[in-house]
C-alpha cells in the first residue's frame, strides 16, 4: 500500500539564519515592486510619464532581460561573476526608477494626490503589463468602435504608446505610406507609394492617438489597410537647420553636440533642460519638418 500523502505545511520553520534573512529580503522585495508599480500606474492615470521616465523604464527592461540571461549561463566562476554583475546593475536601475518616480510625483504636483490616493484599490495589472520587461511603455489600448482595431505595440521602446488600426480606405492608392503627423492636423509624408491624401488613416488613428506620432500604414487586401502608429516627442528649435542632432551629456556640464556629423555649438534653453534633467545621456534630435525636432533619449 502506498504512504499516505500528507500536505506540505504551509509555514515552514527556518532552517537558519540565513534562511530567515532570505526569507524577509524576499518579502521585501515583493513589497518593493509592489508599490512601484502602484506608483507607475498612478503616474500613468495622471498622464505624467513622460520623456525620461520612459527612458529609465527601458533601462529597467534591458537590465532585466540582462538579470534572466545570466541566470541561464549555467555554474561556474564565471556565470557567477556575471550573474553577480547583471544583478548589481538591476538593482542600480530600479533604485534609479525609484528615485524618478518620487520626483516625478513631486515635480507634477502629485504628491497630496499619491498619499490621499487608496494603495489598496484595485489596481488593473493589466494597464501597466510589460512596462519593466521591455514590452511596450504603456497600456494596451481597449478595441475601438465600429470595427477599429486597436493595440498598444510590443517590443518597440521607442514608441512610448501606440495603436494598430485596421479600416477600409479603398480610395487611398498603393500599398504602403509612412508619415508623421503633428498637432493642428499636420501630416507629413515620409514614404508613400501613390500620392493619395492619407487623411483617412490619420482620422482612424487619432480615435486612439493623439499627435504628434508616426504612422506606417499597409495594404492587406483591395480595400484594406492596417496602421500602426506610435506616440513621438518633439520639440521646436526655431533657427537650426539640418538634419539629425547628436548630444551626448555628461553631468558636470560637460556636452559635446554633432549637427549631420559635424561638431556643433548649441545653444538651445530647451534642450539644455532636458540635458540637465537627463544626464549622463544620449540624446538624438531628428528633424521632422522646418523647426519641429523628434526626440530620442537613451540613459547612460
Amino acid at each position: 500500500m502506498p504512504a499516505e500523502e500528507k500536505d506540505e505545511p504551509r509555514y515552514k520553520r527556518p532552517q537558519s539564519e540565513e534562511d530567515l534573512v532570505s526569507g524577509f529580503e524576499a518579502k521585501k522585495v515583493d513589497e518593493d515592486e509592489h508599490l512601484r508599480l502602484k506608483k507607475i500606474a498612478f503616474l500613468q492615470a495622471n498622464g505624467a510619464i513622460g520623456l525620461r521616465m520612459n527612458a529609465v523604464l527601458r533601462m529597467v527592461a534591458k537590465r532585466t532581460k540582462e538579470a534572466q540571461e545570466a541566470e541561464n549561463l549555467g555554474t561556474g566562476r564565471l556565470a557567477d561573476r556575471a550573474r553577480k554583475k547583471s544583478s548589481g546593475l538591476l538593482a542600480d536601475a530600479r533604485a534609479k526608477l525609484d528615485r524618478e518616480i518620487d520626483q516625478t510625483i513631486g515635480r507634477k504636483g502629485l504628491r497630496e494626490a499619491w498619499e490621499e490616493s487608496d494603495s489598496t484599490a484595485e489596481t488593473d495589472w493589466n494597464e501597466i503589463d510589460g512596462l519593466l520587461q521591455g514590452e511596450g511603455e504603456t497600456p494596451a489600448s481597449k478595441p475601438a468602435p465600429g470595427g477599429v482595431i486597436a493595440a498598444a505595440p510590443g517590443g518597440n521602446s521607442e514608441e512610448s504608446h501606440g495603436v494598430v488600426v485596421s479600416l477600409l480606405a479603398p480610395d487611398v492608392a498603393g500599398d504602403y505610406a509612412v508619415f508623421v503627423a503633428l498637432p493642428e492636423r499636420l501630416l507629413i509624408v515620409e514614404g508613400q507609394e501613390g500620392d493619395s491624401d492619407l487623411g483617412v488613416l490619420a482620422d482612424a488613428v487619432e480615435k486612439r492617438l493623439q499627435a504628434p506620432y508616426r504612422a506606417r500604414a499597409l495594404r492587406v487586401d483591395e480595400r484594406r489597410f492596417v496602421v500602426v502608429a506610435g506616440e513621438i516627442e518633439t520639440i521646436d528649435l526655431p533657427g537650426l537647420d539640418g538634419e539629425e542632432l547628436v548630444i551626448f551629456a555628461l553631468p558636470d556640464g560637460q556636452r559635446t553636440v554633432v549637427l549631420d556629423g559635424a561638431r556643433y555649438e548649441l545653444a538651445s534653453p530647451e534642450v539644455e533642460a532636458i540635458l540637465e534633467e537627463s544626464a549622463p545621456c544620449l540624446l538624438r534630435l531628428e528633424n521632422v519638418d522646418e523647426t519641429v525636432w523628434e526626440i530620442s533619449l537613451d540613459l547612460l
